[in-house]
């Protein structure tokens, strides 16, 4: 009797506990059994992800330049190959970072949502948040889902940091790392993840101020005996490495960064991230204004045959990229009109660029580019070209 008494009791103590960790492993449980979605064929999402990661785990970095090595971050592949390295299973992994993710929410709003009944039913409803475990999002080899947990991560990490502010750094270390640790691989994993710039910069900017302003504050309150011995100097050293702790996130994501963009230079002799060489080719493009109008096409077919007629170096590759265009036309809404539809246009382009044999060297890529670039930019200044003003995509101001 003594034994279900003390099971009881230990229920009714830690029964909020308990209820978490039945419903992460319900939730495990179910999820795991989903099959993977590979699709070994998406050359420029699914397929090159593996790719780059298979390149990584090899010492290869990314692999041969291409037209497709440097078009996406390499957070993701780094991802994968650390999970392939530590021979994971790929779906459980994400699946419990996932899990985890949500578990370390709750426990950051522990103090704010009073009722344990209301945390359950928002575990609940991010545990089985249908995206979560979706075919598209879950069950593909892709960045998609991985965006999700980390910033789940980053935000309870630093919601938690922001309510320890006056404490000390003991009590916000762990979490300063966690979003550290999944800023890294959020902003190098997605191009649109710079919406998570302005969060972190500004919250570390005020948890700077407030330390500043506690650090002054205490060490003018010590007597100058205090002072003599030495506390006050050691004061300001804890508080110095405080204030690099604090802007962690940041610091360590600029690191990163420096360092991709190192092996970038070492293996394909350019200091870049990112190839955006084609890029700005297309927002060069995208500046031209377009006589005809589609639904989501801003740069028709009438308006590339003006751009050949300025373009010089843009006309040498006509052949490859009105095969591209053809190609990529057929994934628009209407492919009978033989027009690319914003999403697939930079695409087109860049399979242009690689089928003309433009991709064999960077350095030389970017000058091809450049050129196009400078003969567009000058037929817009001289008239030739008419100057479209009401665009926003990257790259232009708004």
């Amino acid at each position: 009797m003594k034994f279900l008494s003390d099971v009881k009791e230990f229920i009714k103590k830690y029964w909020f506990i308990i209820l978490i960790a039945i419903i992460s492993f319900a939730r495990i449980h179910i999820v795991n059994k989903l099959p993977m979605v590979a699709l070994p064929k998406e050359g420029s999402d699914d397929g090159l992800m593996v790719s780059l990661a298979k390149n990584i785990i090899e010492g290869k970095w990314l692999g041969t330049f291409e037209s497709n090595t440097l078009v996406k971050g390499a957070g993701y592949p780094i991802f994968l190959a650390i999970v392939k390295s530590l021979n994971l299973s790929y779906l459980f992994t994400i699946n419990v970072l996932y899990v985890l993710a949500c578990i370390y929410f709750i426990y950051a709003i522990k103090d704010d949502v009073k009722s344990k009944i209301l945390k359950i039913i928002i575990f609940v409803v991010m545990i089985f948040n249908p995206i979560s475990y979706a075919e598209l999002s879950f069950q593909r080899i892709y960045r998609n889902f991985n965006t999700v947990f980390q910033a789940i991560f980053i935000f309870s990490a630093m919601y938690i940091v922001w309510k320890n502010k006056t404490k000390g750094l003991k009590s916000m270390i762990l979490h300063i790392l966690i979003a550290a640790i999944n800023m890294v691989f959020l902003w190098h994993s997605k191009e649109d993840s710079i919406w998570i710039l302005p969060f972190m910069i500004v919250i570390t900017s005020l948890m700077l101020v407030v330390a500043i302003f506690n650090h002054f504050s205490k060490t003018k309150k010590l007597e100058r005996k205090e002072f003599e011995s030495g506390k006050r100097a050691l004061a300001h050293v804890a508080f110095v490495f405080k204030l690099f702790m604090v802007a962690m996130p940041i610091w360590v994501l600029v690191f990163s960064t420096f360092t991709i963009k190192s092996l970038n230079e070492k293996y394909y002799g350019m200091y870049i991230e990112k190839d955006t060489a084609v890029g700005s080719v297309c927002t060069a493009l995208y500046s031209v204004k377009a006589k005809e109008n589609y639904p989501r096409v801003d740069n028709p077919r009438e308006e590339i045959y003006r751009v050949y007629e300025v373009s010089e170096t843009l006309n040498s590759i006509r052949d490859s990229l009105e095969i591209s265009l053809d190609n990529w036309s057929m994934y628009s809404s209407d492919p009978e009109k033989k027009q690319v539809e914003n999403g697939w246009f930079g695409w087109a382009v860049k399979s242009a660029m690689s089928l003309s044999g433009n991709y064999d060297d960077p350095k030389e890529l970017k000058e091809f580019c450049d050129k196009i670039c400078d003969e567009i930019y000058a037929a817009l200044d001289s008239g030739e070209l008419e100057r479209e003003e009401n665009i926003l995509i990257s790259g232009q101001p708004p």
